[in-house]
C-alpha cells in the first residue's frame, strides 16, 4: 500500500510517502510482518522525524485494533470499504 500523506499540524508543510508492505511471518503462518517505509517530500527534516513518532504510534494503535476484532467484523469493514471506494469512483468517474 502506498499513500501520499500530509502530517498535522499542516502549517509545517510536511508531506511524505508511506509504503506499507505485509509479509508472511517467519514464526508462523497465522501472522504477518509489516514493513513501513517513509519518504519525506517536503518540510523540515527534524520536525518530520519528530512528528512521525506520533504518526507511527497512531498507525500501530490502528493495527492493534484491527487485530483485536473478529473475522465477521473484518468482513463487514471490508464490505464497507469496498462500498466507499465504489461510491468515490462514481463521483470521480461519472458515466
Amino acid at each position: 500500500i502506498r499513500a501520499k500523506v500530509w502530517l498535522a499540524p499542516f502549517d509545517f508543510g510536511i508531506l511524505q510517502y508511506i509504503d506499507v508492505e505485509f509479509y508472511p511471518a517467519r514464526e508462523g503462518n497465522n501472522f504477518l510482518e509489516i514493513k513501513i517505509s517513509l519518504s519525506r517530500l517536503s518540510g523540515e527534516s527534524g520536525i518530520w522525524q519528530r512528528i512521525n513518532k506520533s504518526f507511527l504510534y497512531e498507525l500501530r494503535k490502528q493495527l492493534l485494533i484491527w487485530r483485536s476484532i473478529d473475522h465477521e467484523a473484518h468482513k463487514q469493514l471490508q464490505l464497507s470499504f469496498q462500498k466507499t471506494i465504489a461510491e468515490e469512483n462514481m463521483i470521480l468517474n461519472p458515466g
